[in-house]
């Protein structure tokens, strides 16, 4: 062994290591969209694998993002028992949007998560 590849370090000889680059990112999340783009508004769903096959989809990790087209205000949505509640027309989950869309967003909306039931993304 090289002298020139030791470190002495407080009285301590140690073998210089070389630093190696990192050939692929470890723990990668993948996501998937679904987009309902109205006149005035869109929602945009995600969901998080945790393949690149999109065949690992990982719980509860469906969120919706709300953008008004006309103001550029937005809103986001993760918990899928409001969700759930919104389109079952809980009260409470009403209430709470009704201050962010009016009552044709909240129809659209609705129909929304439906869809995303309906194909598997919200599982109840």
């Amino acid at each position: 062994m090289k002298t020139e590849n030791r470190i002495q370090i407080n009285g301590t000889w140690y073998v210089k290591e070389e630093m190696t680059a990192q050939t692929e990112p470890q723990d990668l999340l993948y996501t998937q969209q679904c987009l309902l783009e109205l006149d005035q508004c869109m929602f945009e769903a995600s969901r998080m694998y945790s393949d690149y096959n999109n065949e690992i989809f990982l719980k509860n990790s469906v969120d919706i993002k709300y953008t008004n087209k006309i103001t550029k205000e937005s809103d986001y949505w993760d918990n899928g028992e409001w969700m759930r509640g919104l389109f079952e027309g809980e009260k409470e989950a009403l209430d709470e949007v009704s201050d962010i869309l009016n009552k044709s967003e909240i129809a659209q909306l609705k129909v929304f998560i439906g869809t995303l039931i309906e194909n598997e993304w919200l599982n109840y």
